[in-house]
């Protein structure tokens, strides 16, 4: 799931009624990654995410990282799906 501020700002997310684990990625605005967040299943404490446009939640275990892009517009298809460019 996306999540998109209008501008980047701060804010918290939690991981209430998700029973799996995930990993949150904050983005600025070029979709960079500029935090990396881990997520617990069923956990209410909240995630705080610094000056970030997006906040893109994420299966874990897919080894993102700081300074990594997303593309989330696959041009070939047109359809959207999310690709990792280190």
């Amino acid at each position: 799931m996306l999540f998109v501020n209008n501008s980047p700002e701060d804010c918290w997310y939690h991981m209430k009624n998700v029973p799996f684990p995930l990993q949150l990625l904050g983005l600025d605005e070029d979709m960079k990654v500029i935090q990396v967040e881990h997520g617990k299943p069923n956990d209410e404490t909240p995630i705080p995410f610094k000056s970030v446009t997006y906040v893109l939640e994420i299966n874990e275990g897919k080894n993102v990282k700081e300074g990594d892009e997303v593309d989330l517009d696959d041009e070939e298809t047109n359809k959207y799906v999310m690709k990792v460019l280190s």
